[in-house]
């Protein structure tokens, strides 16, 4: 078992959390909107970006992705960000971690200013401050939510 740290609740975030917790991980979903978070805690449904699926009791919804790195000793951080509002999140999460975790990306997406893609802003990121912190790699693949959440191929 694994503890892993999902940040981001839109479709593909939400998703990837259902399937990690159905694989008997440990999993953290963080989602920017507040009201988006407490409705998918109360109701176990992200109806917004990934209706009509039931999410399991076990995915634990946080309220700050930085707590949970501190009081848990997260593994994998997996990163369904949307590509800008990637740097920001980058700049604080380098704050919050104090120890070395794989870092997967499941977005998609260039940098409108800088034209890097996300790998490269993560990996830039990463270097330019905290020096090795993690392992970055990228899951990707022609694979829709919706059709993954419920088992699809």
């Amino acid at each position: 078992m694994k503890n892993i740290l999902v940040i981001g609740g839109g479709s593909w975030g939400t998703c990837l959390s259902k399937l990690l917790v159905e694989n008997k991980n440990n999993v953290f979903l963080w989602e920017y909107n507040e009201k988006t978070r407490n409705v998918i805690r109360e109701k176990r449904e992200n109806p917004v970006f990934l209706p009509n699926i039931k999410l399991p009791k076990e995915l634990n919804v946080v309220d700050s992705y930085c707590e949970t790195l501190k009081n848990e000793k997260i593994d994998v951080i997996l990163l369904a960000t949307p590509t800008q509002f990637l740097r920001p999140i980058l700049k604080n999460l380098k704050e919050c971690l104090s120890y070395k975790v794989i870092i997967v990306n499941v977005a998609k997406g260039i940098e409108e200013d800088t034209l890097m893609t996300l790998t490269e802003i993560i990996e830039s990121e990463f270097e330019a401050d905290n020096g090795d912190k993690g392992i970055v790699t990228v899951l990707s693949g022609p694979s829709h939510a919706e059709e993954v959440s419920v088992g699809m191929p």
